[in-house]
């Protein structure tokens, strides 16, 4: 079992690695308001699902490493540091949003003036409102 753990953390941290640099780039092309709209846009649709793919690898990397008894400063540090680093880079103050992030309120759908009638009930036969004696399901017997 500790064999299979060494190969998933060995596998995890290049994968959080690479999902780290995709969400630094990310967050650089945001920080540095490029005049491109589409690449601001690919870029702040993309910075949260990168960076927590990263967080996700990275824990997955200092588990896995942990699991396998490879556990030590440097086996675990550097998957760490890889989740704190993505952690710091999804995070984002509220002021520096775009207006198309925060949502406006949604508009109460116009009402209806007409009365909604009741459904049919399923005990009744269609036309047997009017004859008084009873001819549906309750009549049978």
């Amino acid at each position: 079992m500790s064999e299979f753990m060494s190969h998933v953390a060995a596998t995890a941290l290049p994968v959080a690695a690479t999902l780290f640099l995709l969400a630094l780039l990310a967050r650089g092309v945001l920080w540095a308001r490029i005049d491109d709209e589409e690449m601001q846009r690919i870029a702040r649709r993309s910075l949260e699902p990168l960076s927590t793919g990263c967080l996700v690898g990275a824990v997955t990397a200092a588990l896995a490493t942990a699991a396998a008894g490879n556990a030590g400063v440097l086996s675990l540090g550097v998957p760490l540091l890889l989740g704190a680093g993505a952690m710091l880079l999804h995070s984002e103050p509220a002021t520096t949003r775009p207006a198309e992030v925060v949502s406006a309120p949604a508009a109460a759908p116009p009402r209806s003036h007409e009365t909604p009638t009741p459904p049919a009930s399923l005990w009744v036969e269609p036309g047997d409102e009017s004859s008084g004696s009873p001819t549906g399901l309750w009549s049978r017997g």
